[in-house]
């Protein structure tokens, strides 16, 4: 039954507008225009009910997204542009709203026939919906609710096994399903736990929650949408909940009806809430207070009102409560067992579609139209028969010409890349490799592309655990034999490198060791992510792995030390000027190495602690151009011109007239840079009102002040 009705039209929010219900939209602006806050919200809902309801009385199938609240809402909104002559809102409507605006100002008799035709289909026949709320009365609820429909199947089903399993396909939990008292009950007791909880923890609780509640759904052969009893709906539950276990003070305000009620019992009927609470449990074989790892959803669905919702199609029997140690990424997984019909019909129908494959959209749209894409992935993933392939293509394990064979090789390759480059392959040596020892084979199945040969291995070595044990694939890249412990990127694995060598690690063999896996990246700077602490610039060309040194409070307490020492009656000292003996005094390093100058630089800039800080003469200079001096972070000298200014004052006296070139050897002297540092941009290096640039920039005064 469900392949049935997932062969009937289905409407998204993609489907296009017809003239009328523009048409319809337009008459509808101008009260829409005059309200506002939850008036104008409330509006919208009906109008989109109205929709909504028209499509499913016509037989089609309709997503949640379909003509909703937010997508009327937001047509309506742009219709203000046509309106107000682009005056106001957002972007011009489709051609289909250009048109029926077009009759609107210019042919008004032919656009209140458009109206008129789509409002008797809707049995209303006022000129506006001023009386909305009578089209809201006049929409039919939908077939689970209803009676008069659940009714039979109830009885049927109680005396017809086989009728019970073919039309409990028919049933639909959506999002607007309401509440029952015992679901309100089971979250209410939930909430003291959930309350104690923050950030991830505390989603990976409502995962939990959401899992139980749309898996026992499942279980009872129910089709869920992706809103029933979703992540967002329990989260907004249980800050709803919040308002009322803090008196209002936290949380959302208005709290539904059900969860005061369930509450009210909380405070003022324990036994006769824990008694409710304990019934709900004990449908999914649950008899203690709600755990972490399993609040359940109940068996019947009852409203928020006064009138009575149709008797429960019969649970399916339950055998072990379905228990989570995690929180799951979907339904699927916990509903293994009731998806297994289901996967009975998909896994002979892909392996009839060849080595051609299917698309795994095409798949989701037939066969659970009502389910989530990445619910549908989770069922592919199960299967161990069926091969997931790039672009969106799934293929059945036994159309592989060669299959077996080809799992064996590509074992063979792998092994070879772990024992050469530690534990690790990728896309691109693997492509290379299988190319020579899998030719016969990427003729044969026309798997001649990188992608296909890496998604191919990694079904092999991941959903099917050849080998002994799963590998590690990460990005689309890269191949590991086991989850490595640094990034799954080219920079961890510079990491690895690094530690294999006592924690150094030269440019020119981190570029080696990448063009022989065969990865390229820009420079080393990015790739190595100096601008972070995980590598020290030690030398040009040479860097140094942070772990490796053990800093720790004690060790950046040292460098302070010896700085503090050295500056005792300085205000600020130039590295060039400080003598080799005195970084015996900083911790040693890995090997007995010494320390240099561009080290005890990028330490200061990476280790705030150490409370000093290295002043560069231009700004974003690169990690191997060492500094032109070092001060203390408290120091009235911030930059490169309070350096030169206060040197100058000190040595020469203020003011001076002087040549640009003239001042630039003078501070190569110093040693505050070297070499031709600065040859053409010392007025770019100097930007202060002390330094008057004239003459091109070619001569300048040094101001005292």
């Amino acid at each position: 039954m469900q392949s049935a009705q997932a062969n009937k039209p289905l409407l998204s929010e993609q489907t296009p507008w017809s003239l009328e219900e523009a048409a319809l939209l337009i008459d509808v602006y101008p009260e829409w225009r005059e309200k506002s806050g939850r008036e104008l919200m409330e509006f919208s809902r009906i109008i989109s009910d109205m929709f909504r309801t028209l499509a499913l009385d016509k037989g089609y199938i309709i997503t949640e997204k379909y003509r909703n609240v937010n997508t009327i809402n937001s047509q309506l909104t742009n219709l203000m542009l046509l309106f107000t002559d682009g005056e106001k809102e957002l972007t011009p409507g489709s051609k289909i709203f250009q048109k029926a605006y077009t009759l609107y100002r210019n042919d008004r008799r032919k656009f209140d026939e458009v109206v008129l035709n789509i409002k008797n289909i809707i049995g209303e026949k006022t000129n506006t919906l001023a009386s909305s709320e009578n089209i809201a009365a006049k929409i039919p609820a939908l077939p689970i609710d209803s009676t008069d429909e659940a009714e039979p199947v109830t009885e049927r089903a109680q005396s017809d096994p086989t009728f019970r399993e073919e039309e409990r396909d028919k049933i639909t939990l959506t999002g607007k399903i309401p509440w029952s008292l015992e679901e309100a009950a089971l979250l209410i007791d939930a909430y003291p736990e959930w309350s104690e909880k923050s950030g991830q923890e505390a989603m990976a609780f409502v995962h939990i929650v959401s899992d139980m509640f749309r898996t026992l759904a499942v279980i009872k052969g129910c089709l869920i949408d992706e809103i029933y009893r979703n992540v967002n709906g329990i989260d907004l539950y249980f800050r709803s909940a919040m308002t009322l276990f803090t008196d209002g003070k936290k949380g959302l305000p208005n709290p539904p009806k059900i969860l005061q009620k369930a509450y009210a019992l909380y405070r003022n009927d324990r036994p006769k809430f824990d008694e409710i609470a304990l019934n709900a449990k004990n449908l999914i074989g649950l008899n203690t207070n709600v755990p972490a790892s399993a609040p359940a959803l109940i068996e019947t669905i009852e409203a928020d009102s006064e009138d009575e919702l149709p008797p429960p199609i019969p649970p399916l029997p339950i055998k072990e409560p379905v228990r989570r140690e995690e929180p799951p990424t979907s339904v699927i997984p916990s509903a293994a067992k009731p998806r297994s019909k289901l996967a009975e019909i998909i896994v002979p129908y892909v392996r009839e579609c060849g080595l051609a494959g299917c698309s795994m959209t095409d798949m989701h749209k037939k066969f659970m139209p009502y389910n989530s894409l990445s619910d549908f992935k989770q069922l592919i993933e199960g299967e161990n028969s069926i091969v997931e392939l790039p672009e969106d293509r799934i293929v059945h394990r036994d159309n592989i010409v060669d299959v077996d064979e080809a799992a064996d090789a590509m074992l063979k390759i792998l092994n070879s890349h772990f024992a050469q480059f530690d534990g690790y392959s990728n896309i691109h040596l693997f492509f290379d490799a299988a190319q020579i020892e899998l030719h016969m084979f990427i003729n044969d199945n026309d798997f001649d592309d990188e992608e296909t040969i890496y998604a191919l291995a990694k079904h092999f070595f991941v959903k099917e655990g050849c080998g002994g044990r799963p590998f590690y694939f990460s990005g689309g890249t890269h191949i590991w034999k086991q989850e490595p412990d640094y990034p799954n990127t080219l920079h961890g694995l510079l990491i690895n490198r690094a530690r294999r060598n006592g924690g150094f690690l030269s440019g020119e063999d981190a570029e080696s060791f990448a063009q022989k896996i065969k990865l390229t990246f820009a420079g080393l700077t990015q790739v190595l992510q100096l601008q972070k602490a995980a590598f020290l610039q030690y030398e040009k060309g040479e860097y140094l792995l942070s772990e490796a040194l053990g800093i720790d409070k004690a060790w950046e307490l040292r460098i302070k030390k010896a700085l503090d020492d050295l500056l005792a009656d300085a205000e600020f000292i130039v590295p060039r000027d400080i003598r080799p003996e005195w970084y015996r005094c900083l911790p040693p390093l890995p090997g007995g190495t010494d320390w240099t100058p561009l080290l005890l630089q990028d330490v200061l800039k990476k280790h705030e602690a150490v409370a000093y800080k290295a002043i560069s003469a231009m700004s974003g200079q690169r990690y191997d151009i060492l500094c032109a001096a070092i001060v203390p972070k408290s120091s009235h000298l911030e930059s490169f011109a309070d350096i030169v200014h206060s040197w100058l004052r000190s040595k020469w006296g203020l003011p001076m007239n002087t040549a640009g070139e003239a001042l630039r050897q003078l501070l190569c002297e110093s040693g505050m840079i070297s070499g031709n540092e600065l040859i053409s941009n010392m007025h770019k290096a100097l930007v202060d009102h002390r330094f008057a640039w004239r003459d091109s920039n070619k001569n300048l005064t040094v101001l005292d002040k």
